[in-house]
């Protein structure tokens, strides 16, 4: 029999210690490489981060108004016109910008990621997202004048009002306006406040007369009303009998939905409940299918005493008051006699 020293257990055991802690460094490993593998793939395939763009709002006074257009778009800004009168600068021409020439503008073309940011950072500072616009500001000459406010005049008068202002009409063009009758000035094409170059011929717009009706039909009347109301129209209401919708619902209308003269009369057929209903005739019938009809017509029922028909089935109707065809109030209690089928014959009994 052998016999195994303690020398030997104790190597036994350094071996099995060694095995133990080679495995849960490798598992270790393994699982700091798929933590890293995975956190390399979510960043890849993750939203990309903010492209920020720095760029200087170059010198673009004295030139041509599409070419400073251009200049700044060609740096990513966005731009915008407005004229102003100058005594310096020709007409047509640059005066200045908004943000001046020389600044240094900054953005981002991630706004959304941008935003995360921020919101993660509390003491970030916040920088514009998106490309900034840039106002041009180009010369009308030293004779600009200022487009004059002539909304809710005549013809005549909105033409005299802009002619001595040093500007002309151009052309006269119709919308509609429920504000304005027919022929006053809506709007001018510069708009008003706007200032041109003097002699630029102005566009007038005047109100047609005329409004757009839409179709109102299958809302209630309060809104009928409250959408006519808005367009200057008058309702004219007239209630019919309907009990297949909801009482004040707009059933129709006329005119139709369309371009009507300002201040029009408007027919609205409204839905009101039935005054009176029709009893169905329900004679012969069986007692479900009686009840049913007499429900249909929001009538009520109850019953007299059965009696007995050699004529009519167990349980169908033999009378009924009020009588079908009869007209009655909604919710009238109808009275109906149910058949008890033929009476029994007496028993004979035989003779001795």
């Amino acid at each position: 029999m052998a016999v195994t020293d303690e020398h030997d257990l104790v190597d036994e055991e350094d071996a099995r210690r060694r095995k133990l802690i080679l495995w849960i460094s490798l598992g270790a490993a393994a699982l700091i490489a798929i933590i890293l593998l995975l956190w390399l793939f979510m960043r890849d395939s993750g939203p990309e981060e903010p492209t920020t763009q720095t760029a200087t709002i170059p010198d673009v006074v004295g030139m041509e108004e599409d070419e400073a257009r251009a200049a700044l778009e060609d740096l990513g800004f966005l731009v915008e016109v407005e004229q102003e009168s100058s005594t310096e600068i020709d007409e047509g021409l640059v005066t200045r910008t908004d943000p001046p020439v020389g600044e240094e503008l900054t953005w981002t073309e991630d706004a959304q990621a941008q935003a995360m940011t921020l919101a993660m950072a509390a003491t970030a500072t916040a920088e514009a997202t998106g490309p900034p616009t840039v106002t041009l500001f180009v010369s009308a000459g030293p004779d600009a004048v200022t487009v004059p406010s002539v909304r809710g005049m005549t013809q005549e008068d909105a033409r005299t009002r802009i002619e001595e202002a040093g500007l002309t009409v151009g052309s006269v063009e119709q919308e509609d306006d429920p504000d304005l009758e027919q022929d006053r000035v809506t709007k001018t094409d510069p708009e008003e406040s706007t200032e041109v170059a003097s002699g630029t011929a102005i566009t007038l717009y005047v109100s047609s007369g005329q409004v757009e009706l839409p179709d109102v039909t299958g809302g209630t009347e309060d809104e009928a009303r409250a959408t006519l109301r808005e367009l200057g129209l008058i309702p004219d209401v007239n209630d019919v009998e309907d009990d297949s919708v909801a009482p004040g619902t707009v059933l129709s209308q006329s005119p139709s939905p369309g371009r009507v003269p300002q201040g029009s009369t408007v027919q609205l057929d409204v839905a009101v409940a039935p005054s009176t209903v029709i009893v169905p005739d329900v004679t012969g019938l069986g007692q479900a299918e009686a009840e049913r009809q007499l429900g249909t017509q929001g009538l009520s029922f109850t019953y007299g005493q059965e009696q007995y028909d050699d004529n009519v089935p167990a349980g169908s109707v033999i009378s009924q008051n009020p009588n079908g065809g009869t007209e009655v109030a909604p919710d009238t209690q109808v009275t109906l006699v149910l058949s008890r089928g033929p009476q029994p014959q007496p028993s004979v009994t035989p003779s001795p």
